[in-house]
């Protein structure tokens, strides 16, 4: 099961835990659906219909636009 919080976090429950850190992606089903790209910032178990799962708690991961980030001569970033 796999719902987006109002702030943007999304919240999934599985069977097993996730490592905290790991990015993922997540094709969502919906109608602004798609590929989602998400970090897990928290898993902590949970007992569902009697059975113990793992809620993850997911950050969305912000891809940068290759064209907002320039090297300039010096090697330095710097952006628009």
């Amino acid at each position: 099961m796999v719902r987006r919080m109002n702030n943007g976090d999304i919240v999934a429950t599985g069977a097993e835990p996730g490592c905290l850190g790991e990015e993922v992606t997540l094709h969502l089903i919906e109608a602004e659906g798609g590929d989602v790209r998400a970090r897990i910032v928290e898993s902590r178990p949970v007992v569902v219909d009697g059975l113990v799962r793992h809620q993850m708690r997911l950050a969305t991961v912000e891809q940068a636009c290759p064209a907002v980030n320039h090297a300039t001569r010096h090697g330095d970033l710097e952006t628009e």
